[in-house]
């Protein structure tokens, strides 16, 4: 079988795939087990790590299907005059709650539930 590889890549997340495979010496170690697979279309971001620096993006590469064990976290993307821009800089240990946002820009959110709506 092939070597693992690690390295920084963004992408979007197109499908998820459940795999069971048989028990077959073929699989080696992942025979008779179920498995997850994202199929990713990958940013091309030239390998550039958004937690380093700015990082931009026009098109995406060939998708891939890779172990959804293999993922470390999500990233936000948005869209600025024609580039996709990827925000990679929170660090999980220490993100803000909504009250700490709330009372940042002095502002109280409410939202009431109105039951009578859900029937419509």
């Amino acid at each position: 079988m092939g070597e693992e590889v690690n390295l920084i890549s963004y992408g979007e997340l197109q499908l998820l795939l459940v795999c069971s495979l048989p028990d077959s010496a073929i699989f080696e170690k992942y025979a008779a087990k179920t498995h997850v697979l994202a199929v990713i279309q990958p940013c091309n971001t030239r390998g550039k790590d958004a937690q380093q620096e700015l990082v931009s993006f026009k098109d995406f590469k060939t998708p891939v299907a890779i172990d959804v064990q293999k993922i470390q976290e999500l990233v936000t993307v948005f869209n600025c005059r024609g580039l996709n821009w990827i925000i990679d800089q929170l660090d999980s240990t220490d993100l803000p709650t909504f009250d700490y946002l709330n009372e940042k820009n002095r502002e109280v959110m409410h939202i009431v539930a109105d039951d009578e709506d859900e029937d419509e």
